[in-house]
């Protein structure tokens, strides 16, 4: 996993370029069907155990919209083995994010997630927000990993700072929704 935070050449910002990478047993097609399947009703592999499911109002497809939390993008691209989203106007990020599954020798794959992009939240709240992601970017490929050799998962314990951040994420994913049902 990297994260590089920088300077943004021109406009607000923070520039963000984060990676996380897994190698992982498995076959190609049952890893292609499980991203063919995020967002909708028999998603396997995103963590809805532990964060806001992935909704996605037409499944994985382009055009398709939704997010998880307060983080709304848009399907903008997608292919077997690939999927690509572009954060909505108005979550306080720019760019894009993609998930990718490619087949490696000896029965191996490798999964990778790429966020790419600027923040135009404050520095602080950027890295806090980058926190929570690699959470659960490394949720989601635990998972990967899980399935595609047909064990048990089995969750790692969220670290001290890792625990209070997502607590605070879950509290203000319920705000706006109490609030609205008021």
């Amino acid at each position: 996993m990297t994260s590089l935070f920088g300077r943004v050449t021109s406009g607000p910002g923070v520039r963000i370029r984060n990676v996380h990478s897994r190698i992982a047993r498995g076959g190609l097609a049952d890893a292609e069907r499980l991203i063919e399947l995020l967002g909708g009703d028999d998603d396997a592999l995103w963590p809805s155990d532990r964060w806001q499911p992935l909704l996605l109002d037409r499944g994985a497809v382009v055009g398709s919209r939704g997010g998880h939390g307060l983080v709304r993008y848009t399907v903008s691209a997608r292919e077997p083995g690939l999927i690509e989203f572009t954060f909505d106007k108005g979550t306080g990020l720019v760019g894009s994010h993609r998930l990718s599954v490619e087949q490696l020798s000896g029965g191996r794959l490798l999964w990778m997630h790429e966020l790419d992009g600027r923040s135009i939240m404050p520095r602080a709240a950027t890295e806090a927000v980058v926190v929570l992601h690699d959470a659960l970017i490394e949720d989601l490929l635990d998972a990967a990993e899980a399935l595609g050799a047909g064990e048990s998962l089995h969750r790692r314990r969220f670290g001290p700072a890792v625990a209070a951040l997502h607590r605070l994420d879950r509290w203000f994913d319920r705000t706006p929704r109490a609030v609205a049902s008021a």
